[in-house]
């Protein structure tokens, strides 16, 4: 696709609010990749003949926003792709809680709870889920004034399981901080 069509698109599609944003994160691998653009690269670095011959390394680009993930660190091709997915839905995650105002926060909290999700503090990285908890978690840190307290009382958490959540990774993190020292 010409840079210039890319460009476009993106101007068209950008219109998504945000909550239609947030439906993308509960999208199984194959029709969250139809939002998005995937290129096959070479890898560089160490690795030996495999990682230097072999174009396994994957990029994904969400059209609408200009969110990138990239994964090289597996051999196969597809477990790069699956990687490079989950860190696309965590990055798009963690965009909508940082670019969204008040209202639309309250909104993409309800869609969440619509969804039936219930916050789950020890959700671990790999679940298909973990980017919509994300956002759960920060789109209430947001909503309670960047307490801790008053977010994980809402979750209905304790406030260390909470922040051990959020530390868990450290683009949340970030985020979470943030979040708190704007408020």
């Amino acid at each position: 696709m010409p840079i210039r069509r890319f460009f476009i698109c993106c101007a068209l599609l950008n219109r998504m609010s945000p909550l239609e944003l947030s439906a993308l994160l509960f999208l199984e691998q194959t029709d969250f990749l139809k939002h998005c653009l995937v290129e096959n690269y070479q890898a560089s670095g160490r690795g030996g003949q495999k990682r230097n011959k072999v174009k396994s390394a994957r990029r994904c680009r969400l059209v609408m926003l200009p969110l990138t993930a990239e994964n090289s660190d597996q051999r196969e091709s597809a477990l790069n792709l699956l990687y490079a997915v989950r860190k696309l839905k965590l990055r798009l995650a963690v965009h909508l809680a940082a670019h969204s105002d008040k209202s639309a926060a309250d909104s993409i909290k309800q869609y969440l709870i619509q969804e039936q999700l219930v916050f789950q503090a020890d959700v671990h990285p790999r679940n298909p889920r973990y980017a919509p908890f994300a956002l759960l978690a920060l789109v209430t840190l947001r909503l309670a004034g960047g307490s801790y307290k008053k977010a994980a009382e809402s979750l209905q958490c304790s406030t260390s399981a909470f922040i051990r959540f959020l530390k868990n990774n450290k683009l949340l993190w970030e985020t979470a901080q943030s979040v708190v020292t704007s408020h």
